[in-house]
């Protein structure tokens, strides 16, 4: 099983236990989904970034709901796991103090903990006083009031059945972090596409993804004109690239041959002038991007009816997608 299949995999697992999360009774079910997570994510070597941290932060969050039957010495140690890296942000560390607190850990070891809670606060959305930004969706918002309560409930032992139901995750498995919605991506072919992040996470992914597969060429399309293109081998020195270009090559990594947004994809066998120049331009700049391509490999890749990724004689291509340059899912294709 391929990273990406196993990436699919967890994402899978993590969805069906916030799923069951929700329905009363389904408590053991949901702790079996995320624990099988958190075991495929390492298993039999660590996926990247963010999937050990938020499988262990899913794990140990449902754990937390046996009130006085809590075992805190194994959520502190998945806890402990989230918190690496400061990925996923304040919500791990928060609740990592209460669970260092209920296994009795002394002062001293919650202080550094404290320290690193109080420092993420100060880089947190709401530090800044602008409303957070849940583009892309129209999942509702929830209660930091229930939140709050939450957190009431883990830390003093009390029953939490009576809240079970109320809000929730859904499908996004980086909800409730902070961050907003999940609304980036991170492609490095069509099977890691189907993937949604936030923000701030998506992009520590991307850095790390082109730090392992380097020399790479990476390029960060937001929407409208914001593309950058960094060179092969070159990771700090971004150059711009032309939104069409980002745009053709989104359509030939992802397998999507129309981009609904505004219909610059690509299209197989469309031999007008325009489709030939537009090959052309995106043959250059991936050349100019310290890409060796072939001809034919290129023409092939371009033409084929449903791509799937580069080429294996191509150097790893990596794409950092925002919203305003992904395809709607409410607009159909032109």
């Amino acid at each position: 099983m391929s990273d990406q299949q196993r990436t699919r995999k967890v994402l899978a697992l993590i969805q069906a236990g916030l799923d069951q999360k929700l329905q009363s009774g389904a408590h053991e079910q949901a702790q079996r989904h995320l624990d099988r997570a958190y075991e495929l994510a390492r298993d039999p070597a660590p996926l990247s970034s963010p999937w050990p941290e938020i499988t262990a932060y899913r794990s140990a969050h449902m754990a937390m709901r046996r009130g006085a039957d809590t075992d805190w010495r194994r959520v502190d140690a998945l806890l402990k796991e989230a918190c690496a890296g400061d990925i996923l942000g304040l919500a791990p560390q928060v609740y990592r103090l209460i669970s260092l607190s209920k296994g009795g850990a002394p002062s001293d070891q919650l202080a550094p903990v404290y320290e690193q809670a109080r420092r993420a606060l100060e880089r947190h959305p709401s530090a800044t006083g602008l409303p957070r930004n849940y583009a892309g969706d129209d999942r509702p918002i929830q209660s930091e009031w229930l939140n709050l309560l939450e957190l009431a409930v883990y830390v003093t032992g009390l029953d939490y059945r009576p809240l079970q139901g109320r809000g929730g995750a859904g499908e996004d498995v980086f909800a409730d972090l902070g961050f907003g919605s999940s609304a980036w991506r991170v492609i490095e072919g069509p099977e890691s596409a189907t993937i949604a992040y936030p923000e701030p996470i998506a992009r520590q992914r991307f850095r790390d993804r082109r730090d392992a597969l380097q020399p790479c060429v990476a390029i960060e399309s937001s929407g409208s004109r914001t593309v950058k293109a960094f060179r092969a081998g070159n990771q700090m020195d971004p150059v711009s690239m032309r939104p069409q270009e980002a745009c053709d090559l989104l359509s030939l990594m992802t397998g999507r041959r129309e981009h609904p947004q505004t219909g610059l994809g690509s299209v197989a066998g469309d031999s007008k002038p325009s489709a030939r120049q537009r090959r052309h331009r995106l043959r250059q700049a991936l050349e100019g991007l310290g890409m060796e391509l072939g001809q034919q490999a290129f023409s092939d890749w371009w033409e084929a009816a449903a791509p799937a990724g580069p080429p294996d004689s191509f150097p790893p291509i990596l794409m950092l997608v925002g919203p305003g340059a992904w395809p709607s899912s409410r607009r159909r294709p032109r």
